[in-house]
């Protein structure tokens, strides 16, 4: 998978984000053992849903920073690639979410780190169920500053109001 990500500042307290992906779905050809020759392959090439997004810096103090992120999921994915339809790089539906996003920089035996979590409601259509997203990060610069280390805690949960359900072997969708 490929992509392109993108951020521009507009003014001091306004960014546009974007998140272009492009996916190449490949099948190999399956070999069954009981004599009979294996099944063509497929491959499904094809952009993913694109986000498009606005943050907007709230309140910012030295060390600390509280701000507001809005993304659109355009559904420009393919929701029914391949002959049974399971290799989706998309899921059809436009969604909403609303983020807010804190931050703050902080010293610990005298190393700097620098923390940020973020919470938001994903709110989906088509009949998708809405989600909460949940995030946390801390990361530092260690060895001197040659190596960053990372830290993310990421979760997204379903609220199980959509009104779809559908199950295959690949998948299940709530």
């Amino acid at each position: 998978m490929t992509s392109l990500y993108g951020r521009h500042g507009i003014t001091y307290k306004i960014t546009l984000v974007g998140y272009i992906p492009f996916t190449s779905v490949n099948k190999n050809e399956q070999a069954i053992t009981s004599g009979n020759p294996g099944h063509a392959g497929e491959d499904v090439n094809s952009p993913e849903d694109i986000d498009l997004a606005v943050e907007f810096q709230i309140l910012k103090r030295t060390k600390w920073v509280l701000a507001t992120l809005l993304t659109l999921g355009i559904p420009s994915g393919n929701n029914t690639g391949g002959s049974d339809g399971s290799y989706q790089t998309g899921d059809g539906e436009i969604n909403q979410i609303l983020k807010v996003l804190d931050g703050a920089s902080f010293k610990i035996a005298g190393h700097s780190f620098y923390a940020k979590g973020s919470l938001g409601v994903n709110n989906r259509s088509n009949g998708y169920s809405d989600e909460i997203h949940l995030r946390f990060e801390t990361r530092s610069q260690v060895f001197k500053n040659k190596f960053l280390l990372l830290v993310r805690l990421d979760t997204i949960q379903s609220f199980f109001n959509g009104s779809l359900y559908a199950e295959n072997s690949n998948e299940r969708i709530l």
